[in-house]
């Protein structure tokens, strides 16, 4: 008599195939997610995914194991089973070139470092960018936040407000004042947020504002040093004796002046916003960092050395019209007496 054999089903598992890679569906939705579809090197973070015909999407990233697949690959010595290799708590997401970079530089890469680099990264993503929502209003203000966030480079705050301070401005923010000028006219304002929209048209344009005031002053350096760095236009120094050498120093200290007195501005509109988009949007954004604050580290505004500011609004505003006296003032002392030559 003839046995019936036993007939199992075995459960089927959508898994990831790719040069001898098995990545269940499950790790794969985890590593995506967690880290935004971004490349999840901090000097990094590019888009993963990009938009191709009828509405679908081509991914671009790379799951790469921080543990080696192989015994023989990049930190593959290692006691971890091939099945937790190829799990999501072995994995980063990151583009080609940083994918390379990692396997390449395998003493500097370490397992530790790249696990660290990983939760840095998610970190970052939870604070950062906006939490996805399927209506068209909160995709409207999610991709507002996530587009000022990127552009303003907040995850760089302390190396921003450095140099601010002392009249340096990487080209990076002087251009991102462009795409946010770009992004606030074209924006169709859904209007049901009221207090977000608000904090952030301001927080527009107090950008606008400082870039605008520090560029009617400031231009590249024509030598190698801090080349990409807009400063001062210092000039009506090289010239000696100049005539005109006290016309452009007094505006070179007003235009100075001004310029601090609109990066505490931006500051106040810039807390204001964070503290809407934790209320009506994100409640994890930036709440670890707090108060974006004004740092003087050289003492070149505030007086002293590693001095720190959180700005108020009426005492920033009230200076802030005095300044504009002055500057009303010179303005006429020197009304059809404005040098026409090069500095």
């Amino acid at each position: 008599m003839a046995t019936k054999k036993k007939i199992v089903k075995k459960r089927t598992v959508k898994k990831h195939r790719r040069n001898g890679i098995t990545i269940r569906d499950k790790d794969q939705k985890l590593l995506w997610g967690n880290a935004a579809s971004r490349c999840s090197m901090r000097e990094c973070r590019t888009p993963l995914t990009i938009n191709i015909n009828d509405g679908k999407s081509s991914t671009l990233g790379e799951m790469c194991h921080i543990v080696g697949e192989k015994k023989a690959a990049a930190r593959g010595k290692s006691n971890l089973s091939l099945v937790d290799r190829n799990q999501y708590s072995n994995l980063i997401l990151l583009c080609a070139h940083h994918h390379k970079t990692i396997d390449r530089y395998e003493a500097k890469y370490t397992i530790e470092l790249l696990h660290k680099i990983k939760t840095d990264h998610e970190i970052w993503v939870n604070e950062t960018l906006s939490a996805k929502t399927l209506t068209p209003d909160e995709l409207v203000y999610s991709a507002l936040i996530d587009h000022l966030s990127l552009s303003l480079r907040l995850e760089y705050w302390s190396w921003f407000i450095d140099n601010s301070v002392r009249q340096l401005v990487h080209t990076e923010f002087i251009d991102a004042a462009d795409s946010i000028k770009e992004r606030q006219l074209a924006t169709i304002w859904p209007n049901t947020k009221p207090e977000l929209e608000l904090t952030t048209k301001v927080l527009m344009q107090a950008y606008a504002d400082l870039s605008g005031q520090y560029l009617s002053f400031a231009t590249l350096p024509s030598f190698p040093f801090d080349r990409d760095f807009f400063q001062a236009d210092t000039s009506y120094k090289q010239t000696f004796p100049n005539p005109h050498y006290h016309y452009y120093s007094d505006k070179h200290s007003l235009w100075a002046r001004k310029n601090f007195l609109l990066l505490c501005i931006y500051v106040i509109r810039l807390n204001e916003f964070a503290e809407a988009v934790r209320k009506y949007s994100n409640p994890l954004f930036y709440v670890v960092r707090g108060k974006f604050l004004v740092i003087d580290n050289l003492g070149t505004h505030l007086g002293n050395w590693g001095a720190m500011l959180d700005p108020a609004l009426n005492a920033i505003e009230s200076r802030l019209k005095a300044i504009d006296i002055e500057i009303s003032t010179f303005e006429k002392k020197y009304k059809g007496k404005e040098p026409l030559s090069a500095r």
